[in-house]
C-alpha cells in the first residue's frame, strides 16, 4: 500500500513458468478460495501419479518423502506406486509400473482411467464423468493394460488409495482426479 500511494502509476506482474495454476484454479472450485489438499501419503496403499513429483519437486503434504518412504517396507503390505508422466522424475524413478505418456494426454488416460474405476467401483458418477468427456479420448491410443491393471489395482484398495494430480495439469484433469478419489473413499 506505502508503495502504491508513492508511485501512483505503478503495476506489478509476475510469471512463473512452473506455477501450478491448474491445481490452484481447481482447488478453488472443488474446495473454496485459498484451499489446497493436503495428502498423508503414509495411510495410502496404492497411489497413483498423474504427473505429480511428490518424491521431488511437487510436495503434496507436510512431508511427502517420509511419509511415502514408511510404506515402501519390502513385505506383504508394501505400498505401490503408480506413475504416469511425460518425463522421468524423482517419484516416477521409484515407481512399480510407470507409464511414460506426453503431457498433453494426461486428461485422456485420466478419463479412461476414471472409466474403468467406474466400471469396477459400481460408481455411476465416474461412469457419467468419463462419458461427458469421452469425446477426448480414443482409447485405442493408449497403453489400454496399464490403465486395467492400474484402476484394478486402485480398485482392490479403494480406502487406502489416492491419485494424484501435478500442479502443471489442466483444471480438467484435476477435476476428474477429484471424482476419482471421491468414489475411492
Amino acid at each position: 500500500i506505502k508503495v502504491q500511494k508513492a508511485y501512483p502509476g505503478l503495476k506489478g506482474y509476475s510469471y512463473s513458468a512452473l506455477a501450478p495454476a491448474g491445481a490452484r484454479e481447481a482447488a478453488k472450485t472443488l474446495y473454496g478460495e485459498g484451499i489446497l489438499p493436503s495428502v498423508k501419503l503414509s495411510r495410502a496403499k496404492r497411489i497413483l501419479s498423474l504427473d505429480s513429483d511428490f518424491a521431488g519437486l511437487e510436495p503434496v503434504g507436510e512431508d511427502s518423502v517420509s511419509e511415502f518412504s514408511k510404506g515402501r517396507k519390502p513385505g506383504d503390505k508394501m505400498n505401490r506406486l503408480y506413475v504416469a508422466e511425460p518425463a522421468f522424475t524423482l517419484t516416477g524413478g521409484q515407481a512399480d509400473h510407470r507409464y511414460r505418456v506426453a503431457a498433453s494426454q494426461m486428461l485422456p488416460v485420466s478419463i479412461l482411467l476414471a472409466k474403468e474405476l467406474g466400471s469396477l467401483l459400481g460408481d455411476a458418477g465416474l461412469a457419467s464423468l468419463s462419458k461427458s468427456l469421452s469425446k477426448e479420448v480414443v482409447a485405442s491410443v493408449y497403453e489400454e493394460k496399464w490403465i486395467k491393471e492400474c484402476a484394478a489395482d486402485l480398485a482392490s484398495e479403494p480406502k487406502k488409495s489416492v491419485v494424484l494430480a501435478g500442479g502443471r495439469q489442466s483444471v480438467l484433469v484435476h477435476q476428474v482426479v477429484a471424482a476419482i478419489n471421491k468414489a475411492l473413499g
